[in-house]
């Protein structure tokens, strides 16, 4: 059914290979899907976890498939990953590999890698496409503090964390050449 939302939103994803295709969440943590550009929204027929225990605050669409999306949020009584592939209509846990944590923001490597990154209470994590399970990518150098923001430079395959109070930190899978130096 189409409806107002009625709470404000905490993520919103236009998906980058059809823009009529969009995802909201709201403060409770339903979701929304609308495939004209935003003018008719319908609430998904099977949200995840009930609010108030999701309160989504991640929300990426798939580069490569307008279907597909991740939505992260509260996973201390849930999953704290869902995913749908049928453009919002249902979405399922994909946890596998996390712990129970709370997942602020999610963000994919780059179109045809299938790779997303996981910025979380619990650390940074690397979706293994291959097995579909989440792997934390901290090792020994990484900080041991809350990751706030994750942002990817498709361009040399880096995935850029922000965390509280430790600044920011690159991981980065392959070894690109240098480019030069700036004057």
């Amino acid at each position: 059914s189409t409806t107002n939302f009625f709470m404000p939103l905490t993520a919103l994803s236009i998906a980058p290979t059809d823009p009529s295709r969009r995802l909201v969440v709201n403060e409770p943590g339903t979701l929304w899907h609308a495939e004209d550009g935003g003018v008719n929204w319908t609430r998904s027929a099977d949200p995840g976890p009930d609010a108030p225990y999701f309160a989504g605050s991640a929300l990426e669409h798939s580069p490569d498939d307008p279907l597909v999306a991740l939505v992260g949020g509260s996973g201390y009584s849930n999953p704290g990953i869902y995913r749908t592939s049928d453009g919002g209509q249902t979405w399922l846990p994909f946890a596998s590999g996390l712990p129970r944590t709370h997942v602020y923001d999610i963000a994919w490597l780059r179109p045809g890698s299938q790779v997303a990154f996981a910025a979380t209470e619990s650390g940074p994590y690397r979706l293994d496409p291959a097995t579909s399970t989440w792997e934390h990518i901290g090792g020994l150098t990484a900080p041991l503090t809350t990751y706030w923001s994750v942002e990817t430079i498709p361009e040399i395959g880096v995935a850029r964390f922000g965390t509280y109070g430790r600044g920011i930190w690159d991981w980065q899978q392959e070894l690109v050449a240098e480019a030069g130096r700036c004057a």
